[in-house]
């Protein structure tokens, strides 16, 4: 039997910006809100929890249903797993035909819309060549502060206008690819992708750009070519230095915001370097397989 829990906005925002969507195993996303409120909007790719006439919910074929890794449900603006309201009461439904677990998005619709608007639309159906169409966006890995993308979305203006950038850390060799830096900084780390290439030395500068930005509230976008191991190392590197977390931790938590996460086997080793300087010691086990 699957358990309830809830999930917050970031986690949500981060699920949907996965280059995954039309994996059948992947997601199911249900609106438990009113037909005339879905038909007005809903949160991109989200199923209506329709009823037939007994009350029974009729959005899924049980063994469906289970297969999904993710199974999130949403009403206007639940908060709690003990309120009375559509989106728990949704939940609780879908829980009997599920062994993982079921999730209740925190705030609901109104919360994650007001967060991010660019996520609501009204299409209802989607073909699997659609949701590998659709665009990602960057992933959120401090909320509204710092995200992590590829060139492609570093060069997008509806990027940069939906996040409200305001900073660019580049490590790519390829310059000009920011759609707009008339009201931006821009850090660029020309580094390589490749075994000897050195971006351990440019990790207390990297550091100290990002924490600036931030002091004044203009959001971060780190990005390299795919954004899978230039691109992570960086964002790997400044949890660490932000959060004073280990290397496992940082790792784990930037696992949770973007599912391809492939440091090349030289940043692996400056990341554990990056890690005893900060600490003074050698705490992550960098010989484990994870790594």
């Amino acid at each position: 039997m699957a358990s309830l829990a809830t999930m917050e906005p970031t986690r949500l925002y981060n699920l949907l910006n996965q280059k995954c969507l039309s994996d059948a195993h992947y997601i199911v996303l249900v609106d438990a809100r009113t037909p005339s409120a879905y038909e007005e909007s809903h949160i991109i790719t989200a199923r209506h929890a329709k009823k037939d006439l007994h009350g029974v919910l009729t959005l899924l074929y049980e063994n469906e249903l289970e297969c999904k890794e993710w199974c999130v449900v949403y009403d206007n603006k639940s908060q709690h797993l003990d309120e009375e309201s559509p989106g728990v009461t949704c939940a609780r439904i879908l829980e009997q035909s599920r062994k993982n677990v079921v999730y209740v998005l925190s705030g609901g619709y109104e919360r994650f819309t007001a967060l991010y608007p660019f996520l609501r639309s009204q299409k209802i159906i989607y073909t699997p060549q659609e949701l590998d169409s659709l665009f990602v966006y960057p992933v959120e890995l401090i909320a509204g502060c710092l995200y992590l993308g590829d060139a492609n979305q570093a060069s997008c203006a509806c990027v940069k206008k939906a996040l409200k950038l305001r900073a660019y850390v580049s490590i790519t060799e390829q310059e000009g690819l920011i759609c707009d830096t008339s009201d931006a900084a821009l850090l660029s780390i020309p580094v390589a992708e490749d075994q000897g290439a050195d971006l351990f030395s440019h990790f207390p500068n990297i550091c100290q750009f990002i924490d600036e930005a931030l002091e004044l509230k203009r959001p971060v976008l780190v990005f390299s070519q795919s954004a899978i191991s230039r691109g992570c190392t960086v964002a790997i590197a400044y949890l660490m230095h932000r959060f004073k977390w280990d290397l496992q931790k940082s790792w784990g938590h930037l696992l949770q915001c973007q599912r391809n996460v492939r440091p090349h086997r030289g940043f692996v080793e400056q990341l554990s370097r990056w890690e005893f300087s900060l600490h003074g010691r050698g705490i992550t086990n960098i010989s484990d397989p994870n790594y």
